[in-house]
């Protein structure tokens, strides 16, 4: 929901109030209407049911959609942090091709991005490894 349209629902005063609420919870028109934080959380998981198992498993033919929620999760630990493909993939029982496939689709699908390294030295930052960034902060739900 654009702020515009926020402000149609609620006054400045109120909007500044539930800044905090818009962090952790974004600003989908349900989620901004709705007061109960409970309510928030279960409409949110049935937008990532719907979503990640639903369009991104079928699109992409992926079988294990435990593994995809486990791999959000774990990536929502290392927010900001150097990611190791071979650590999570020993941690997901996957090998680290396939979660950097998976890295690869949740970022073509928008769920996450990769940002690399800030350094100075050029050749240093180039050899840095991408970290991936989740969008939202649905890692609280």
């Amino acid at each position: 929901m654009a702020q515009l349209e926020i402000s149609q629902v609620e006054n400045q005063i109120e909007t500044k109030g539930n800044i905090e609420n818009k962090l952790i919870f974004g600003s989908y028109p349900e989620v901004v209407i709705t007061q109960d934080n409970n309510k928030r959380r279960q409409y949110l998981k049935e937008i990532a049911s719907s979503y990640l198992y639903k369009d991104i498993l079928e699109l992409e033919g992926l079988r294990r959609s435990d593994k995809l929620t486990r791999l959000l999760q774990l990536l929502a630990f290392q927010i900001g942090k150097e990611v190791s493909f071979q650590e999570l993939g020993t941690q997901l029982s996957i090998s680290k091709n396939t979660v950097d496939r998976y890295l690869d689709l949740l970022e073509k699908t928008f769920v996450i991005f990769r940002i690399s390294g800030f350094s100075r030295n050029l050749r240093k930052e180039i050899s840095k490894w991408q970290v991936p960034h989740i969008l939202d902060t649905d890692s609280q739900i």
